[in-house]
């Protein structure tokens, strides 16, 4: 299964490189925006187990700012467990998101596998999500990519307090894009170009789940949301290039609840 992966994200790339465009610019010195946000994050979800490894659900997540609603995450996914170790699956996400003066849709489809082993009460996992993201707004297609690669790595430390049902963890969560936009440009006689991937978000994450009879599973948890990009903007009658990197922080408190049928 790790081979499967690998050749995908290698076939990402190389579907990357094809896509991508340079454009011959004059460049404008880049500038930096950095902005800091609260929000929280209500989760739910229900999954339906069919014998000992397969497994779908249906997950709903609201965030919401100071402002109100921001986005929404609908979500259905298939997991099979090969052994007590090893589960792979794939997932499907409609994305709705509060723009400034429209809504907007996304879709995101992917594949999941998680690797995971015990030391006594400590479970140590790693989950690896390659996924692409499509875009149905309108966009100029020279400054952003319709549709973006993306690989997502998430290393977890869980702590199984049994007598209490109680699940202390740490998590750490790294995003890196796969076909990020690729444009040169030209200021003060010096060449200058943006290309190459990047890592665009870092979720540090400490939580706390609660088992009740086993099928109930509540999750509290806070979360630092780190996301970074690049917004190009190009002036057509000027030909000229001006980049801006956008850095956003953002504290999550969430509450989750999950319904586990079997």
């Amino acid at each position: 299964m790790y081979n499967r992966l690998i050749i995908l994200i290698v076939a990402c790339v190389f579907h990357a490189s094809l896509l991508a465009q340079t454009h011959t610019l004059a460049y404008s010195p880049d500038t930096s925006v950095v902005q800091t946000a609260a929000q929280l994050r209500i989760e739910g979800g229900v999954t339906k187990r069919f014998g000992r490894h397969l497994s779908i659900g249906l997950e709903e997540e609201l965030r919401l700012g100071t402002s109100g609603f921001k986005r929404s995450y609908t979500e259905l996914k298939t997991s099979y467990n090969f052994n007590k170790n090893f589960k792979a699956g794939a997932f499907y996400s409609f994305i709705l998101i509060n723009g400034s003066n429209r809504w907007k849709t996304r879709h995101r489809i992917g594949l999941s596998a998680t690797a995971s082993v015990r030391a006594g009460r400590f479970r140590f996992s790693l989950r690896e999500r390659p996924m692409l993201s499509l875009r149905t707004d309108s966009i100029n297609t020279e400054e952003k990519n319709r549709v973006n690669w993306s690989l997502r790595s998430r290393l977890m430390m869980e702590y199984n307090i049994r007598e209490y049902h109680l699940k202390p963890y740490l998590s750490v969560e790294v995003g890196n894009t796969l076909n990020a936009k690729r444009i040169s440009g030209v200021y003060n006689a010096i060449e200058y170009a943006w290309a190459g991937n990047y890592i665009d978000k870092l979720r540090p994450t400490i939580g706390l789940k609660w088992t009740y009879k086993r099928m109930h599973e509540f999750d509290f948890f806070y979360k630092l949301d780190y996301d970074y990009d690049r917004d190009y903007n190009i002036k057509k009658k000027s030909k000229k290039l001006e980049v801006v990197r956008q850095t956003m922080y953002t504290h999550v408190i969430g509450v989750a609840y999950r319904f586990n049928k079997r």
